[in-house]
Formats: structure tokens, sequence, C-alpha cells
């Protein structure tokens, strides 16, 4: 966890580590940090994400948001199968309801963000994991990321190749994704 710091006075009210923020020169570097199981959502994380984010959207001093994962293997490797098949045992309703509305509701709160949000694609990008980068504002990604998107997100992250307005900006030659 993060030293509090006269920017981040509500930092220390927030116990899980599963997402680390630190946030210097108006940038708040936001990181999903659960390396040993590939950045994989589960609802803490989830949670912690959502709450974080509510906080950066109303501090002033927080002018954009750079969206990450912990380690050097993967951005995140979508949800956490373990935590989502116990919500499956309990009925298809239930893991709809329990899991699966919650990251849709994650991944929308992302898209609709009052300030710009980067995802650092640093490793690999499945499922869940692909739907943030695609959720974004801008998504750069390191020469081993891997993103491996559902069906619906194919089109999306299609369009985001065509360096739509804006985007050509912010690309140096060097970032790329790639479809498996």
């Amino acid at each position: 966890m993060l030293l509090p710091t006269a920017a981040t006075p509500w930092e220390p009210q927030i116990m899980s580590d599963a997402v680390l923020l630190d946030i210097k020169d108006g940038i708040a570097l936001v990181t999903l940090n659960r390396p040993h199981k590939l950045n994989a959502l589960n609802y803490q994380l989830i949670g912690r994400l959502m709450t974080l984010l509510d906080m950066i959207e109303v501090e002033p001093g927080v002018r954009a948001v750079i969206l990450t994962g912990a380690g050097d293997r993967a951005f995140s490797a979508g949800a956490d199968i373990h935590e989502f098949s116990a919500s499956v045992r309990r009925g298809t309703t239930t893991a709809v309801r329990d899991f699966v509305r919650r990251g849709q509701g994650m991944t929308a709160r992302l898209e609709a963000f009052r300030k710009p949000v980067i995802a650092a694609v640093n490793g690999i990008a499945f499922g869940g994991g692909c739907e943030i980068t695609e959720a974004v504002h801008l998504a750069i990604a390191s020469d081993e990321a891997r993103c491996s998107p559902s069906r619906r997100s194919i089109s999306a992250c299609r369009r985001l190749l065509e360096e739509p307005s804006g985007c050509r900006d912010w690309l140096d030659g060097s970032a790329r994704l790639s479809f498996y």
C-alpha cells in the first residue's frame, strides 16, 4: 500500500492491495496487483478498482489515469476462473448477477470515465483483460503484449488499430496489438 500524501488523503481507508495507486504530477498510475494470478479479475480487484476510479474522478489534482498490470507477464488474464466457477456452482443466475455484471459494470465505468484513461498493456490481455483495453480511451501495448478478445471485442479493437483521430500522436511506432 502506498503511503498517504496530501493528494490522496483517502488512500489509507482502503485496505486491499489488489489494485495499487500512485499519484504524481497529475497522473494516477493504477496497477492491477495480482501478478501471481496474472492479474486475473476477481471480486476484490474489481471492487477496489471501482472505488479508486470513483475517488480519482473527483480528485482535482488528477488529470489522467494510466492503468497497467503488475509483473512482466500479464496486463490481465481476464476473469479469475476459480472465483467465477464458485459463482457458477451456485447457479447461472447467481453467476451473472455476482460476477459477470460486476465485470461489465467495470468496463462501462472505464468507458464513461471523465478523465483520459490509458491502458499500458505490458503482457497478455485475455478475455476481460482485453475488454478493459477496449473500454479505455487509449491502449498502448509493449512488444510482449498479446490481446485475445471476445468475439464482441474484436471489431472494437480493430477500430483502435485504424488509428482514429488523435491516437496517431500518442503512438511512436513501437506500440502494437496482436490478435491470436
